[in-house]
């Protein structure tokens, strides 16, 4: 965690709504960005740079963090 630290990830903007499939969200590439640094999302499935849609590839990669971490794994960011 500290090499992940020391990488300078990208702070995460805050969520003011649930952000689910499909939703167009500024947090999309830091949230991929960090799923990728945790092992969540395979690189290949990261979005584009500057895409802001919160996609299906994503979602599975959020699924699968909340899963690890014992939280309810709906694929919702909020």
């Amino acid at each position: 965690y500290r090499a992940l630290g020391a990488d300078g990830l990208p702070p995460v903007p805050a969520v003011t709504t649930a952000v689910r499939a499909g939703d167009a969200w500024p947090g999309v590439a830091a949230v991929a960005r960090r799923l990728v640094a945790f092992g969540d999302l395979d690189p290949s499935a990261a979005p584009p740079p500057g895409t802001a849609i919160y996609d299906e590839p994503l979602v599975t990669a959020v699924r699968r963090f909340q899963t690890r971490h014992g939280l309810t794994a709906d694929g919702t960011i909020g």
